[in-house]
């Protein structure tokens, strides 16, 4: 059985995605909910989400601040006890300002470190109990393909790809503990239960 198995059939499924108000994340939640998934939408700004649930029926929305740890907390244990669990959890919440050397700027590095890594990690504290709990689920983060020619043109790099990389790994031996594998290009996560 592949590690990573294609989600054919999303009717009924659980996905909760942080970052969703607009880009990439309003994109997937509305492939999502086309697909039959209870979507549940996050971000900080609530009218976009508003705006979205009301377009897209039986969707719902869950405003908060990705850098904000008790937020991440409370919004999970409010979907599972809402739904009974989280079948797919993506993190697209970000921030990306281009910066060259010479126009370095140790807040906008500090800015994109909190949101587009350290924000990913209280989003993994707050889902991995629950995720581990259940017997299959995902949790994925979009990556840009053009890192790299950026990093070509001399300029700072977004911190999660470098970062969230080493994370994304076995979390203990395969056959006692279950595993965290990273899917590459997406950085998306895969947690398997330990074999019987």
């Amino acid at each position: 059985m592949p590690l990573n198995p294609r989600i054919a059939d999303w009717t009924g499924r659980t996905v909760w995605l942080i970052g969703a108000s607009t880009g990439i994340g309003r994109a997937t939640a509305e492939r999502l909910h086309a697909r039959g998934a209870r979507v549940i939408v996050s971000a900080r700004s609530a009218a976009p989400l508003q705006a979205f649930v009301d377009a897209h029926p039986g969707s719902e929305a869950l405003a908060l601040d990705a850098t904000d740890r008790d937020a991440l907390h409370a919004a999970t244990q409010g979907i599972v006890a809402r739904h009974g669990r989280i079948d797919l959890a993506v993190y697209c919440a970000g921030t990306y300002a281009p910066m060259r050397a010479t126009e370095f700027s140790l807040e906008v590095a500090l800015q994109h470190q909190q949101v587009n890594y350290v924000g990913a990690l209280y989003l993994l504290d707050a889902l991995l109990p629950q995720l581990l709990a259940q017997a299959r689920t995902h949790i994925a983060r979009p990556s840009r393909r053009g890192d790299a020619a950026r990093l070509g043109a001399g300029r700072v790099r977004d911190p999660l790809s470098q970062a969230l990389h080493p994370r994304a790994q076995d979390l203990g031996p395969a056959a006692r503990r279950p595993v965290l594998r990273r899917r590459a290009p997406r950085h998306r996560a895969l947690i398997t239960p330990p074999p019987h």
